[in-house]
């Protein structure tokens, strides 16, 4: 299952009807950087084929780069807004055999529930007016900004404009129940009947504190020389589209007034335009000469890792046990890609310690520099694994450590390739074969690891294909892909 906070944010866009507009938070820690004015990167996508790049938190904030004085900013705060939501699904089922096991049948139940009272913190157009007239940038730029800006080539910066701040500790439940059932009947010499019941019941609490940011949204900073705005492509950030806005226009007249109207002019004219949109199946038609179908990805993604499975055997089971320890490091499995990206564009090499320096040992060739290619099947494999949460991390690493990726790759991969571009939600059936070979909790480990991707329990063995899920089981999906590479083949060393 998905996090229950992730869960919840989502929901809250949902229901607010603000979905595109507004981009739920996908974890509790990440909140605290994400209130108005906080800044925000988002990489580039690379590829018409890889998933979408997450809008990744920085520890700063646009005041942190601008000169201080007056106007102190204002932030408008709305009514509070109250959502309370209580949502059950059960599933029951049964199945007779002729012989040996005569019947097995089973329900299960699942509730969550929640009550939030929140309030919506906006930064209004006037109020971006007054500060770009007014405030000018820093001088000397501060560092962590010149380091942001030297990855503007790969990467954007966005400030948050509007967030959804909750006004009081809000508790998140939920409980799950599984039932079974079944009866036994052997008959030969000895006549045998038996049966057999059992009853699992699974409690989770989430204690969200008060002012914690559960949505927001963003605009696009452009900084050019000594002059910085707002873009007003709020759309287009979340890989939708829009009309000029009225900060469109603010913009332009600010930065005229500022002496920067090349800049000005840029900046509206993209606002004039119509943004793309990000998923896959689209880029993939984009593409010439590719197919806009699973086969498509698949292909895309063993010639990107490719060079994963040439490592000998002693350095693919190191880099796979480095992997394994930073997918419960969120943060360092960050650091590792931006500075494997900032190598690859730069050619100078950082020293990292602990998990991150085993894995760039890795990539060293023969003379001991650091190999492009290996490089660049690692960026994709870590662009695959930042997309997905917290949650996700830790289910992957747990599948590390029972050797099941290969079953999880395959179930993984008969979905998408059944409901690639399937645009309606509708039942997917899960390959049985798969999880009836394994064992009953590695088989709970891989569902939950699926249904982390936004898909709901169904009757029996099926979910519900949410066409939005796409991003995400894609993601999931090359992660796997990669971390197979790695398990296998070959012989672990000694």
């Amino acid at each position: 299952m998905s996090s229950l906070f992730a869960r919840s944010t989502k929901s809250l866009v949902r229901e607010l009807g603000r979905k595109g507009e507004l981009l739920p938070v996908d974890s509790l820690n990440s909140s605290p950087r994400l209130h108005p004015f906080c800044l925000v990167r988002k990489k580039h996508k690379l590829h018409p084929w890889s998933w979408d790049t997450p809008f990744i938190p920085t520890d700063f904030s646009l005041l942190d780069v601008l000169e201080p004085g007056s106007p102190v900013p204002e932030v408008s705060r709305s009514e509070p807004i109250h959502i309370r939501e209580k949502v059950t699904a059960a599933v029951t089922g049964a199945m007779s055999l002729s012989t040996g096991l005569q019947k097995v049948m089973g329900s299960g139940m699942v509730t969550h529930s929640s009550t939030l009272a929140l309030q919506t913190l906006r930064v209004s157009p006037h109020t971006w007016e007054t500060l770009v007239e007014k405030r000018k940038l820093r001088m000397p730029r501060p560092s962590f900004l010149r380091e942001l800006q030297s990855r503007k080539e790969r990467e954007s910066l966005y400030v948050v404009t509007e967030a959804m701040e909750t006004l009081q500790d809000t508790t998140l439940q939920s409980l799950s129940k599984v039932e079974g059932a079944g009866q036994l009947s052997f008959l030969g010499p000895s006549h045998f009947k038996g049966q057999c019941q059992s009853h699992v019941a699974k409690e989770k609490t989430v204690i969200v504190p008060r002012g914690s940011v559960l949505a927001y949204r963003v605009l696009q900073l452009v900084i050019k020389e000594d002059h910085w705005a707002p873009m007003a492509q709020e759309w287009e950030a979340v890989g939708f589209c829009s009309p000029i806005s009225a900060l469109a226009l603010m913009t332009r007249k600010a930065l005229r007034h500022s002496g920067c109207s090349d800049l000005a002019h840029g900046i509206c004219r993209a606002s004039l335009g119509w943004g793309r949109r990000t998923e896959i199946q689209t880029a993939a038609r984009k593409a010439p000469g590719e197919e806009p179908d699973f086969l498509g990805l698949q292909r895309w993604a063993g010639a990107q890792l490719h060079d994963l499975a040439t490592l000998p055997p002693d350095l693919r089971y190191s880099l796979l046990g480095a992997l394994q320890e930073l997918l419960r490091d969120p943060q360092a499995l960050q650091e590792l890609e931006d500075m494997l990206e900032q190598t690859l564009y730069t050619g100078l090499l950082a020293q990292l310690e602990g998990p991150g320096g085993s894995i760039l040992s890795t990539l060293r060739d023969l003379c001991g520099n650091l190999s492009p290619s290996r490089v660049r099947a690692l960026l994709c494999l870590l662009g695959a694994l930042v997309v997905l949460s917290d949650t996700q991390h830790c289910l992957l690493a747990e599948s590390l450590g029972r050797c099941i990726l290969a079953q999880q790759l395959e179930l993984v991969a008969s979905i998408l390739e059944g409901n690639f571009n399937q645009m309606e939600e509708t039942a997917v059936s899960l390959r049985q074969d798969v999880l009836s070979s394994l064992q009953s909790e590695d088989a709970a480990l891989t569902l939950s690891l699926v249904q982390s991707c936004e898909l709901e329990q169904g009757p029996s063995l099926q979910l519900v294909w949410d066409p939005e899920a796409l991003l995400q089981l894609s993601a999931l999906c090359g992660a796997l892909a990669g971390l197979q590479l790695l398990a296998c083949p070959g012989p672990r060393p000694s």
